[in-house]
């Protein structure tokens, strides 16, 4: 309604290929971010400004309907390293802790039903948290990156199946579901110039498909930004940050869509591989980064600098970094910085904003990293299947997008005393700010 939708033609012809065969198991230094292949823009009727009132209209407030995590008490409320949250029956949190490891289950208040599996190398075991996703008919499925291995458990936790995947990546949003069962597993596909220390010649980003009993079926590379500028990743309770690099940015919907967006220009596009793509466009003012702001990202890129020449060669590590590299800081900030898609298909692009100067914490004796003032709040605008703008979210201090249904949203991040934790949120029924946008309300704090 709000956003020109338009079909383009067919997507990923030739983007695809048959997977490698797996190989020695490889520690990822992943300190620079490497994306997708830009395509010509498609000229036609500019989007409404984002100014016109969305979809959802005013009712876009946030209440808090549920949480789980303390920052002291009972063992099972103690969250240590949420990678991510998926929905269970009945609205349940199915919380994946790497702190720990363990998968939890908890119901739709937040109290605590049960652990899943447990730490090992056994059935229905794990080493590591890369993912997990729910399927319609409440089955769980659990990526486990460290020993390359997806399993899929019943709602009550029995062990139904497992499927080897040959990707050893730690990143974010590492698993996809299509509602069919079929799972995307993020990967990178790496040449080397050299065996030790690696050097890659050339890097891809791409998704391992894998069939509902446990075949791969093909891989799928993800488009690529034409120029790739050496960049490095901060890590915060709110997510991933990147110095506002200009890239292609992708992730995986549960109808088996590509949804991508090239951040230079507002611009999406989804589709099924060798299917129709549809084209998402919108209009936005671009940002440009404040003094203050800018100067603290380029004292964090000279610290980054500094610590890549001083870091020696390390066996079976593939540094994605070349040698000697430098980082920019832009003066404008790009269109947006993360790509999601919810439970339902529906796009959540994270949109660069304007920051804030904060108050932040002294580093320890010894830490030489920049200390962090400036902090964006995270904005989402939400996009219907059908490319329907629905609205803007706001989501509260210190937390990151873990998915959504319906107006229900559930968020990963810190409460007030910066333990981890999980909430859930209702988007409507709460006093319209003067800009229309949904906030956690004034004065409000989740409860303990």
């Amino acid at each position: 309604m709000l956003a020109a939708l338009r079909w383009i033609g067919v997507w990923g012809r030739g983007l695809r290929s048959p997977v490698a065969g797996a190989s020695t198991a490889l520690t990822l230094a992943l300190l620079a971010a490497c994306s997708g292949e830009q395509e010509a823009a498609v000229s036609g009727d500019a989007a409404a400004p984002p100014s016109v009132l969305a979809e959802w209209g005013a009712e876009t407030g946030l209440t808090l309907e549920a949480r789980v995590g303390v920052l002291d008490g009972s063992a099972e409320y103690e969250l240590g390293r949420v990678m991510q949250v998926a929905i269970g029956k009945d609205k349940a949190f199915i919380i994946a802790d790497d702190g720990v490891p363990a998968l939890r289950v908890y119901d739709s208040s937040g109290t605590f039903v049960r652990v899943i599996g447990r730490n090992g190398d056994g059935p229905g075991e794990y080493r590591s948290m890369g993912g997990v996703r729910t399927l319609p008919d409440g089955r769980i499925v659990l990526w486990d990156n460290r020993r390359r291995l997806l399993t899929t458990y019943s709602d009550t936790g029995a062990v139904l199946a497992t499927a080897s995947v040959p990707s050893g990546l730690f990143s974010a949003d590492l698993l996809h579901l299509q509602h069919d069962g079929t799972a995307w597993v993020r990967t990178m596909l790496i040449s080397l110039t050299q065996p030790n220390p690696m050097v890659p010649r050339t890097v891809e980003h791409a998704w391992i498909r894998v069939a509902p009993d446990g075949a791969i079926i093909d891989s799928v590379r993800t488009p690529r930004a034409p120029v790739e500028k050496p960049s490095f990743v901060l890590w915060g309770p709110g997510g991933f940050t990147k110095p506002f690099n200009h890239e292609v940015l992708s992730t995986v919907t549960v109808f088996g869509e590509v949804l991508s967006g090239d951040n230079s220009a507002y611009v999406l596009e989804r589709g099924t591989p060798g299917g129709e793509r549809r084209r998402i466009e919108r209009e936005y003012t671009p940002v440009p980064l404040r003094k203050g702001e800018r100067a603290q990202w380029e004292a964090r890129a000279r610290n980054l600098e500094e610590q890549q020449r001083n870091r020696p060669a390390q066996p079976n590590v593939i540094s994605l970094t070349p040698p000697g590299a430098t980082y920019e800081i832009p003066a404008i900030k790009p269109a947006f910085r993360t790509l999601y898609s919810d439970s339902e298909g529906r796009a959540w692009v994270q949109r660069y904003v304007a920051a804030d100067s904060l108050d932040a914490p002294e580093r320890p004796a010894g830490d030489t990293r920049p200390r962090n003032f400036w902090r964006e709040k995270s904005t989402y605008d939400v996009f219907e299947v059908d490319g329907t703008f629905l609205g803007t979210v706001i989501l509260p201090p210190n937390t990151r997008f873990a998915d959504a249904r319906g107006r229900e949203l559930w968020v990963v991040g810190a409460g007030e005393e910066g333990e981890d934790m999980v909430a859930r949120y209702r988007i409507g029924g709460t006093a319209l700010s003067d800009d229309g946008v949904a906030r956690l309300p004034t004065g409000s704090s989740p409860p303990l």
